[in-house]
């Protein structure tokens, strides 16, 4: 089978690293090199980096652990959720959390700037309420404006999903502005769309990406979406500008928080791998 030979360049900018340990080393590890990483590639600000994971539970591990400032984004059913009804609640809550957002661009981003002047003031205090309303009546609140541009009421599991955001601090900080001394650390869902100078691409187990199904009593090798896993493995890659580390430890704590080995990802040992990436030790 004829096998495409490599476009030909000047130097390799795709990285891989195991680290001794598990995802707390891996943070110990990037705090050290972070510095080099920003001299070697010219970053200024910590924000044109990013960790990218697979769960919450990784983001937080990894947060808590790297030494330098940095902020989580922990995905919701919020970020996860498509429909016009999730993105004018996300937007509310960019609105109530920034206050570089206007209620003007919320009101023109559902129904445009034909909106006769007295509807548009009479709608936009009512999103302003967004921002001064304690918490105990943030939904309802919401809901009314929801029901106001889309003419329909919020369900169930938007209400959930607020719920847990206004109790979950991490969970905010997908609405406020970055700052530029942050690293950035978010899951590779929630990096769709991003763009980053230099990536750190976590969670490159075996088990975790590609997601593999435990059977009872069998030893089969079965993924669950594999070509869904492949997609954010893709997405991963491609969000870094400049260049991008592939990382995976010798140890890994699963979902639970219990210590497992940490055997690499199938990702990392397809065929045909060999110089695209420079190892390091």
């Amino acid at each position: 089978m004829f096998a495409p030979s490599l476009a030909p360049c000047d130097e390799i900018f795709v990285y891989r690293k195991c680290v001794d340990g598990n995802q707390i080393d891996i943070a110990k590890w990037i705090g050290e090199v972070l510095d080099n990483v920003k001299n070697k590639f010219s970053i200024s600000d910590n924000k044109e980096i990013a960790i990218l994971v697979r769960s919450n539970a990784c983001a937080e591990l990894v947060s808590d652990n790297l030494v330098v400032s940095n902020r989580a984004y922990l995905d919701n059913d919020l970020t996860k959720a498509g429909g016009k009804v999730s993105g004018l609640v996300n937007d509310l809550l960019c609105y109530r959390y920034n206050l570089n957002k206007t209620a003007q661009s919320i009101l023109e981003g559902v129904l445009g700037s034909s909106v006769k002047r007295s509807e548009a003031t009479r709608i936009r205090k009512a999103i302003k309420q967004v921002r001064s309303v304690t918490d105990a009546f943030l939904i309802d609140v919401i809901n009314k404006i929801v029901v106001t541009l889309l003419g329909t009421e919020i369900e169930q599991h938007h209400k959930s999903a607020l719920s847990e955001i206004l109790v979950t601090p991490r969970m905010q900080n997908n609405y406020l502005d970055v700052r530029s001394d942050e690293v950035q650390i978010m899951t590779l869902h929630k990096s769709k769309g991003l763009e980053f100078d230099f990536v750190f691409h976590l969670d490159l187990y075996d088990w975790i990406l590609p997601k593999r199904v435990f059977i009872e009593g069998s030893y089969d090798v079965v993924f669950e979406n594999e070509q869904q896993c492949i997609n954010l493995h893709y997405v991963g890659i491609t969000r870094a500008r400049k260049g991008i580390m592939l990382m995976h430890s010798t140890k890994r704590y699963n979902g639970s928080g219990d210590l497992k080995n940490g055997a690499p990802s199938q990702f990392l040992l397809k065929p045909g791998l060999d110089g695209l990436y420079k190892k390091i030790n």
